[in-house]
């Protein structure tokens, strides 16, 4: 460090002395008597710089914790960048590489040498969830479920898939299983909405593969007064919180990965199986990630995503129940509390720091990168207004019986330009509050403007670059190419609809037998993504639109798409 501090201070001098050595232009040369004062003021200000040189020398000499202040700074400084470059630069956010096509899903998983359960065959849901509940149940937390859910999936499904089977040891040499018939109904309904909500969710290396997604509880490398260097990613993780979360064997007895002769091992820090064998307690390999350095980074604010991103640096986020090859952003449905916009959209992002033209912007890209008037485009479109919209902004939009996507004209509203047969983007004025049928004295209630289930269909599709002759109701079920939806396997893009209701296909599951479908449902919870089992349905009317034929159809599709 000193050295590098010295090489500066030359480079710095060298920089002076070629800098006073350029020539200035249109400068008068000075003459004799002004060359004589400018170096009387020289000299008084060399006397001035050394008494100055002394005062401080004198004040640091009295006061010597000026330096350690001074130095704490300093790294604090160097620690606030160093953690802000990884979190921004290594961050996924909500980004995916799209759908990771999986060798051997195992929709049901042998589970043998489990130490809180006999063999068993469970679904795979079951042992997800399982895995979960054994490995970081201890923590209550649902956020940390949902990173160790991912990393549960990948690995499982990277070892199904190397082993050609669909069975895996219950234990540490692989995962410890735990049936949640044992967990408590708070932890069944935080590992239930875990798995929803990163379903199909996968880490891969960005060559197509699955990561090997490893982790054990507290690897430590180092240790001082102040804080433990961890093995993985050399994350410092404080020891006053280490103190407060961390069992003793983890954080008094040092990760067996680098243990060496000169390591001062304590008899505590070694156990006795129930076969009698001597072990180390805390036998963490420092791989992949730390289940308390998890805790630690999510007890911080960081998302699962983020969470992941930090310890699988390079990795990619994809789904295995993506929109195939059509797909950007890792398929889950809607999240039940994430709550509806209530107020006019172009409002609301302008409260957010963007606007309504940088939200279609954003649109327009997307759809070229697919493609104008592409099956992939209408995939694209779904997804920034469901998947991206929830994600970056924690809203979804809302549903009005009757609603195109621009306003009816009859509504007394904001920014009545905007014509849903002619206008792209974003509607502004979706999350208006307008009055309903018995709307009292103005303050209520009210209805919050959006599309209908068939506004919405039409919507999308026109912003994909198809033109209007899609149309805007829901006899799309009665189309010529509806299907029964016994009988017809959809694709992302086709629709599914009935006698009064119609939506997309926005991505697949075959394991559970599901399609994930975006539409606009009811006043309730506004346009949304959610399930809808394939095959045989109770409602023999189901109809699955096969829409290649109208995405495939070049007069359909506009040739003045918006620039962006």
């Amino acid at each position: 460090m000193e050295e590098e501090l010295k090489r500066e201070e030359i480079d710095a001098e060298e920089n002076l002395e070629e800098s006073s050595s350029v020539d200035t232009p249109n400068e008068e040369e000075a003459t004799p008597e002004e060359s004589s004062n400018v170096n009387a003021l020289g000299a008084l200000g060399d006397v001035a710089k050394e008494k100055a040189k002394t005062a401080v020398l004198a004040f640091i000499s009295k006061n010597p914790w000026v330096i350690g202040a001074i130095v704490g700074i300093v790294f604090l400084f160097i620690m606030f960048m160093y953690v802000s470059m990884i979190f921004s630069d290594g961050s996924w956010g909500n980004s995916s590489s799209g759908y990771y096509a999986s060798k051997n899903t195992c929709n049901d998983v042998s589970v043998f040498s489990s130490e809180y359960t006999s063999n068993v065959t469970v679904s795979l849901e079951e042992y997800l969830q399982g895995v979960v509940l054994a490995e970081v149940g201890i923590f209550n937390d649902e956020e940390i479920f949902k990173v160790f859910m991912v990393a549960v999936r990948t690995y499982s499904l990277r070892h199904f898939e190397s082993s050609g089977a669909c069975s895996i040891a219950g234990n540490a040499t692989k995962q410890a299983y735990r049936p949640t018939s044992q967990a408590t109904s708070e932890q069944k309904e935080m590992l239930r909405r875990a798995y929803n909500e990163t379903m199909g969710t996968v880490v891969t290396d960005g060559n197509g593969n699955l990561l090997l997604t490893q982790y054990d509880a507290f690897c430590w490398n180092i240790r001082n007064a102040t804080s433990y260097n961890m093995a993985q990613q050399g994350q410092v993780i404080p020891t006053s919180w280490v103190d407060l979360n961390v069992p003793n064997q983890h954080r008094n007895c040092k990760c067996s990965k680098n243990l060496s002769e000169e390591d001062i091992v304590e008899d505590f820090c070694y156990g006795t199986s129930s076969s009698g064998s001597k072990f180390y307690v805390n036998g963490g390999h420092g791989n992949g990630m730390s289940q308390y350095g998890v805790k630690y980074l999510v007890e911080t604010g960081e998302t699962w995503e983020n969470v992941l991103a930090y310890y699988y640096n390079g990795g990619e986020l994809s789904n295995i129940y993506g929109s195939g090859e059509f797909g950007k952003y890792p398929l889950t449905v809607t999240n039940s509390d994430t709550e509806k916009l209530n107020e006019p959209l172009e409002t609301f992002l302008l409260k957010n720091g963007t606007s309504i033209e940088a939200l279609n912007s954003s649109l327009y890209a997307s759809v070229r990168e697919a493609g104008i008037g592409t099956r992939a485009a209408v995939v694209r479109v779904i997804e920034e207004s469901t998947l991206a919209i929830e994600q970056k902004y924690k809203i979804r939009f809302p549903y009005t019986y009757g609603g195109h996507h621009g306003y009816p004209e009859d509504y007394s509203v904001p920014n009545q330009d905007y014509n849903y047969k002619t206008s792209y983007g974003f509607n502004p004025n979706w999350g208006y509050r307008f009055p309903s049928a018995v709307w009292v004295d103005g303050t209520g209630p009210y209805e919050l403007y959006g599309p209908d289930c068939s506004g919405y269909i039409a919507w999308v599709i026109y912003n994909a670059g198809y033109n209007y002759s899609v149309g805007d109701s829901t006899s799309w079920w009665r189309n010529a190419n509806a299907k029964s939806i016994a009988d017809f396997r959809g694709q992302p893009g086709d629709l599914i609809g009935w006698n009064g209701h119609v939506m997309f296909i926005l991505g697949i599951n075959d394991q559970e037998g599901l399609y994930y479908v975006a539409h606009a449902s009811d006043g309730a919870t506004g346009v949304k993504v959610s399930t809808y089992k394939m095959g045989a349905n109770t409602n023999e009317t189901v109809r699955v639109v096969d829409m290649t034929s109208y995405y495939e159809n070049a007069s359909n599709v506009v040739d003045d798409y918006p620039l962006g």
